[in-house]
């Protein structure tokens, strides 16, 4: 068993994601669903076992993908953040495995 881990070696001064508290920003949603479709084609990936693992804000951006990205994503894992999305905001279809 292999596993492909997709991280990001650019600096802060490189630019950054954006939280997408408003319901509106979907740019950090959009770029996942790439990461997920390129490293699909360069590996052989099981797409009903993806895992989204986050620390920080990295790890509010996580309760985003359980969200979100829901449809694509298995479960997430958060370290040291909050949810930052209400309910009123999260399209949650089924069930999201949440550590």
């Amino acid at each position: 068993m292999a596993y492909v881990i997709a991280d990001s070696d650019r600096t802060a001064a490189e630019g950054e994601w954006f939280l997408n508290t408003a319901a509106t920003s979907k740019e950090d949603n959009y770029f996942s669903e790439a990461i997920v479709r390129e490293l699909s084609l360069s590996y052989c990936i099981d797409e009903d076992r993806l895992y989204a693992i986050g620390y920080s804000l990295g790890s509010m951006y996580t309760y985003e993908i359980a969200c979100q990205l829901n449809h694509r994503f298995a479960a997430v894992a958060s370290f040291a953040g909050t949810m930052p999305v209400s309910p009123q905001t999260c399209n949650l279809y089924g069930s999201m495995a949440v550590m």
